[in-house]
């Protein structure tokens, strides 16, 4: 690369560190500013926001999904869905090869998202298997107040925040600050090779995903607080038109699919969960399954109505490695 003129970066975190590595890499010197908040970059005198990178440290995991399913171009069968999918489906228990998409608190919106990147790199699956948690019709993650970071990452990567409009602003102003930075390093390089780099050098390096104990077994007296109140807040989503809409796009998904095979899964439960949620949604959620299924031709495994004991699990709504192994066995039976 040749500059006429120098960078110069102003920030404090690794992702600044990152940032002048990627210039320093390809032989242009910079002039490194430490600055307390956000991540800037200098160049012929016009400034440029790149903070909107720093997303990806807030939600590695999705990350590391989505170059997994850029990368694979072999796979038979995909797993789409949130946590209970992730923890439930591993994939080296599979007697087939799968790649698992699921990613925690993903509704099914963005489960439509990584298909779709899926299927840039492999155009036809054998079988797709959609995790359902009993709470999944009523539940939009854009519109979860708490999940805010998550949708600023998804905007980075899909080009939509879904239904959230708090960060509308937030995203104009990354729009801009995208094109102003490929504006003035045009023929050079451009945002998506830089936000790369980063992540390789500094994200992926320092951060460890799905750090998870899969070997612990639940012990209902010692569930948290906390754990509690998650609960309960998955139970608290009287959200009509949100049903509506994730019908529609699940029709989306899976209606026109052809020549591949569809398990709608509903995961096991602990009886301690069972004691805090809401059994009407789980019975919403049973309904809505299979009319869809009926209509698209779609198998149901519904894991989420039997009583299992409590070592299968590590928390009170994730499975644990024996868990996974109970339910690879039922898996690669239906996969045949």
């Amino acid at each position: 690369m040749y500059l006429n003129d120098q960078i110069e970066i102003r920030g404090s975190n690794g992702g600044a560190d990152a940032l002048e590595n990627y210039f320093l890499r390809n032989e242009i010197k910079v002039r490194r500013i430490y600055a307390p908040k956000g991540i800037f970059l200098q160049y012929k005198n016009r400034v440029v926001d790149v903070g909107f990178l720093r997303y990806m440290e807030f939600f590695p995991e999705l990350k590391l999904i989505l170059d997994k399913a850029k990368k694979t171009k072999i796979s038979e069968g995909l797993v789409l869905g949130m946590s209970f999918g992730r923890d439930a489906i591993f994939e080296n228990m599979i007697h087939r090869k799968i790649i698992n998409l699921a990613v925690s608190a993903q509704d099914f919106y963005y489960d439509w998202c990584a298909l779709k990147v899926a299927k840039q790199s492999q155009k036809h699956f054998k079988f797709i298997i959609q995790t359902v948690a009993p709470f999944s019709f009523r539940y939009d993650e854009s519109m979860s107040k708490t999940k805010d970071d998550n949708i600023r990452f998804y905007y980075s990567f899909y080009g939509t925040a879904h239904n959230n409009q708090r960060i509308a602003g937030e995203i104009e102003h990354y729009e801009e600050e995208k094109r102003k930075f490929n504006e003035l390093f045009y023929g050079i390089t451009d945002w998506n090779e830089v936000s790369q780099n980063m992540w390789d050098e500094y994200f992926l390096s320092t951060t460890n995903v799905l750090n998870y104990n899969y070997e612990k077994k639940f012990d209902e007296d010692k569930i948290s607080q906390e754990e509690i109140n998650i609960i309960k807040r998955q139970y608290k989503k009287p959200f009509e038109e949100t049903i509506l809409e994730n019908k529609r796009i699940l029709y989306g998904m899976f209606e026109k699919t052809q020549n591949t095979r569809v398990l709608f899964f509903l995961p096991p439960l602990t009886n301690c969960y069972k004691k805090i949620w809401n059994e009407e949604y789980y019975i919403e959620t049973k309904k809505l399954i299979n009319e869809i299924s009926s209509r698209i031709g779609a198998s149901v495994l519904d894991m989420t109505s039997e009583v299992y004991k409590d070592d299968y699990f590590r928390d009170s709504m994730h499975l644990n490695r024996e868990g996974a192994i109970l339910v690879a066995e039922i898996i690669n039976e239906w996969i045949g």
